[in-house]
């Protein structure tokens, strides 16, 4: 799903975690906001609701990167990450097809 401001703080704990820094509040909060290229998406758990995964994708046509893609520790091995990366090739697919 989308990221909203909602998850800006439970991501930025999970970057520290998983990458060991991340951007700031305002950073992130900017990037939701105003950056048209960004789009950042949260996974959760469907029975608890809690965070499972993150990418953030910088879309600007015909080009696109992940800028950061990860399961956190619990998650893993579950083939979320795979899940991730297709999620990735349909946002491109559909995106790059506007242009």
């Amino acid at each position: 799903m989308p990221m909203r401001h909602e998850d800006l703080s439970e991501v930025i704990y999970a970057d520290n975690m998983i990458f060991g820094h991340t951007l700031s509040f305002e950073t992130l909060k900017n990037e939701l906001d105003i950056n048209p290229f960004a789009h950042y998406f949260v996974m959760r758990d469907t029975a608890t609701g809690n965070l499972s995964g993150h990418v953030s994708v910088w879309i600007d046509s015909p080009n696109a990167q992940i800028l950061n893609l990860y399961i956190l520790p619990e998650y893993q091995g579950k083939k979320l990450g795979d899940d991730l990366i297709a999620f990735c090739t349909i946002i491109w697919t559909s995106s790059m097809l506007k242009t």
